[in-house]
């Protein structure tokens, strides 16, 4: 396992490995984004750049399997985070209809 700085963080290597693939230099691309899930595996974008760069270099499993990855972990976080976002929202309707009613002419 190749060993990483310690002060580089997933937000610092992150930008550079897109930088990288738009000046189409795919295999530092691949670097940065593998560096970054190194870090932080559980976060889709670096697994969604990867596909792109893949898909750049016409190797197309690899793509799928990346973006398959990367829906996978999307799916997975709005799972874990519906339950805290649904259980507000009654209350939520319901202080927006008060409001409303309390404004109306």
């Amino acid at each position: 396992m190749k060993q990483l700085d310690p002060g580089l963080t997933p937000a610092a290597i992150f930008p550079v490995g897109i930088a990288h693939y738009w000046m189409r230099n795919y295999e530092v691309a691949l670097s940065q984004f593998q560096s970054t899930i190194q870090m932080q595996v559980a976060i889709p974008s670096p697994y969604f750049w990867m596909g792109a760069t893949y898909l750049e270099k016409k190797e197309y499993q690899k793509a799928i399997d990346s973006f398959q990855k990367a829906v996978e972990l999307t799916n997975r976080a709005r799972q874990s985070h519906w339950p805290a976002w649904g259980s507000g929202m009654p209350d939520l309707q319901r202080q927006k209809k008060r409001k409303r009613s309390y404004w109306k002419f």
